[in-house]
Formats: C-alpha cells, sequence, structure tokens
C-alpha cells in the first residue's frame, strides 16, 4: 500500500461489536486510489467472540485490542497515539459505520498539502441508504439557539456545498489531522466520552489557532449512530450532558443556561411519554454537567 511520493496516512476505525459495518466499510478502503496507507482497526471492549471474527476476517490489517469501551474518544486516541508512533504524517479518523468514495483520501491529502496551518479537516458526508442526499457538510454554531446544526443537511449532494471552506467544526464521522501538530492538540478529551467530541476537538484547534475545513470532495456514505443505538439511554445522556460542557467551555455561562433551561422544560413536558431509563438518562444528563 505505499508510494514514496505519497505521504503515509494511518486509518483509524474503532470497533464495538459492529464487526459487519467494519468489514464493509474495510473493503472500501481496500478499493481507494490513494496508496500510501495503513488500516488501524482498534477493538473497543468487543466481547470475545466478535473480536475473534474481527481477527479472523481482516487480513492485512493492524488490530489494536483493548479489554474495555474507551468511548469514542479513548477509542479513537488509541488509534491516533499508535499512528504518530508509526511514522505516518496524516491520521484520519473515520466511523466504522461508514463506506468511502474512491477518492475520500486523495481528496483530504491534496487539500491538506494546500493549507500551511490546518487543524483539521472533515469530509461531506451523505446518508447511506440515500447517496445523493447530505448529512453533512461541516457544522455551524446558531448563536440565538446556542446549537450546532448539520451544514447542507438534506440537501442533494450534487446542487450544494460543492466547494472547500472554513467552518466552525466538523463531524468526527470522517476527518483528518495532520500528525506534525502536537499530540495534545489533535488527541480528543476523554472526558467526553462519546457525543460533542468532535465539536469540542474543533473548537479548541481554532482557539489555538488553527483552521477547521470541509473538504467538499472526499465523500462518505455513513449509516448514522450504529453503535450507541444498540444502548437504550446512552445518546441520550451523552448528548445533553456533553452539549451543555461544550457550550459552556467554549461559548461562556449566558448560553449555556439559555440551554440548560430549554432542556429542562423540553424534559419535564415530554416526562410523561418517556419510558424509565430514558427519563433517567435525560435527567442525568442535565445534572452531571
Amino acid at each position: 500500500m505505499g508510494n514514496l511520493f505519497e505521504p503515509k496516512v494511518s486509518i483509524v476505525v474503532v470497533n464495538l461489536n459492529g464487526e459487519d459495518d467494519t468489514f464493509e466499510c474495510v473493503d472500501s478502503l481496500k478499493k481507494i486510489g490513494y496508496k500510501n496507507y495503513e488500516i488501524v482497526v482498534v477493538d473497543n471492549g468487543s466481547s470475545k467472540k466478535n473480536y475473534e471474527r474481527l481477527k479472523k476476517n481482516l487480513k492485512g490489517v493492524t488490530i489494536l485490542r483493548k479489554e474495555e469501551n474507551l468511548g469514542f474518544t479513548g477509542g479513537y486516541n488509541v488509534g491516533i497515539r499508535y499512528a504518530k508512533a508509526s511514522g505516518s504524517r496524516y491520521v484520519a479518523i473515520l466511523n466504522n459505520d461508514t463506506v468511502v468514495d474512491e477518492k475520500w483520501l486523495s481528496e483530504f491529502v491534496k487539500l491538506a498539502k494546500e493549507e500551511k496551518k490546518f487543524g483539521v479537516i472533515g469530509s461531506k458526508s451523505c446518508y447511506y441508504g440515500q447517496r445523493e442526499i447530505i448529512q453533512t457538510a461541516g457544522l455551524a454554531f446558531n448563536k440565538f439557539w446556542a446549537t450546532f446544526y448539520e451544514i447542507g443537511n438534506g440537501l442533494r449532494d450534487e446542487d450544494h456545498y460543492n466547494e472547500n471552506r472554513e467552518v466552525t467544526a466538523v463531524s468526527g464521522v470522517s476527518m483528518l489531522m495532520d500528525l506534525k501538530n502536537p499530540l495534545e492538540d489533535i488527541l480528543f478529551d476523554e472526558e467526553l466520552f462519546l457525543y460533542y467530541e468532535d465539536v469540542d476537538l474543533c473548537l479548541r484547534m481554532k482557539r489555538n489557532g488553527y483552521k477547521v475545513l470541509y473538504c467538499a470532495k472526499s465523500k462518505v456514505y455513513h449509516k448514522i449512530s450504529r453503535t450507541a443505538k444498540k444502548v437504550k439511554g446512552l445518546s441520550l445522556y451523552w448528548g445533553i450532558r456533553n452539549r451543555l460542557r461544550v457550550i459552556r467551555r467554549y461559548y461562556g455561562f449566558i448560553p449555556y443556561v439559555w440551554v440548560f433551561i430549554r432542556l429542562l422544560v423540553k424534559g419535564v413536558v415530554d416526562l410523561s411519554v418517556m419510558d424509565k431509563v430514558s427519563a433517567k438518562a435525560y435527567f442525568r444528563g442535565l445534572c452531571n454537567k
């Protein structure tokens, strides 16, 4: 997979009992046009049976086994540290519930070479089941509602967001980072575990003087939250907790209070239709800031 004229890229995929998705993701990676790369799969606490299946079926792939679930943040940090130690120039972060376009990595690296000081570059992500429809072309922040939203969500791919641009943040579904930057600048905050870790990383990058860029021709097709959906209440708890934490960290106390009040009112109104697990997760997320 090497080419002396291309900088080496480590592609890090995290797996947690999601082997079928991971196999499809890796198969798509083996068809990309870029050649100087390695695939690193971090097994993030899968059952022994599922881990053995992973080892049996993934050939030519580095597998890093962790006995416990370290979350999105911890799992990817294992891969980032490995990539740094292996001498790669760039590290690509990729969700296992994606498949990539043939030009996904070559377009990433092309933009990386053009920019002097970038922190992170994100892909255009389209829906796996509706590949002509955009899921996200970067993330933006609505100051009035103090909320993050996906740019281009629901629009047709061919008609919108076809130019590279600087954005507030990009989705952790597919990212590229420069391993020449200090390790502390490119690691995820492991206290966030899951959700908003990508936003936190991007805002920290911008605070430290790096650019956050959207790469229009680097495309992935995303199945969306396949792992998180397996555990009831997981996305509610971490989503609410980390949204509040990130807003307070980067936008201050007043936006944080505004979001907290809105979430509290919504939780009280919806309490009658929530099951016990979801209700507990929701209000734990509110209180564990």
